[in-house]
């Protein structure tokens, strides 16, 4: 028996506001147009495989699992294993360079607002922060796209 997830009373729902994108650092970079849609999309795919993994939720994986990308019900035997293989691939990927995992786990799997984020003047290590975490997340739909395609033509 599969719970649903637990999304908070109805009043911290109401706190949240109209979209709760703009509870968790990618969501905000996606309102404020500096992802693309597709960003966005594969750095809750990233939080939820994270999720799945590792067992450690985030907003942001909250918001992939709420996609309608079908439900869990729909899951053959060997889905869990698939995706633990696309999560450690993901993973591999980004751990390539060690700045560029850190500012992508950071900030979608931890959901820790980098100091680029703030309403202050940046400092060196803030752009160089912001490029590693353009640079994976970019990666990281490259895989998305990469898996997609995979799921698509086995289907």
């Amino acid at each position: 028996d599969i719970q649903a997830t637990d999304r908070g009373t109805p009043e911290l729902q109401a706190r949240r506001g109209p979209d709760q994108r703009s509870s968790y650092p990618l969501g905000v970079l996606f309102l404020a147009g500096d992802i693309s849609d597709a960003e966005h999309q594969a750095g809750c795919w990233y939080a939820w495989l994270y999720g799945f993994v590792c067992g450690r939720t985030s907003p942001a994986a909250i918001d992939w699992d709420s996609q309608p990308c079908g439900s869990r019900a729909d899951w053959d035997g060997t889905l869990p294993a698939r995706l633990e293989g696309h999560f450690k691939l993901v993973a591999a990927a980004l751990a390539k360079d060690r700045r560029v995992k850190d500012a992508v786990d950071n900030l979608v799997v931890y959901s820790r607002h980098p100091r680029w984020m703030q309403p202050r003047r940046p400092t060196v290590g803030d752009i160089r922060e912001a490029e590693a975490f353009h640079r994976g997340i970019a990666e990281v739909v490259r895989l998305f796209g990469v898996f997609g395609a995979a799921a698509r033509s086995a289907a």
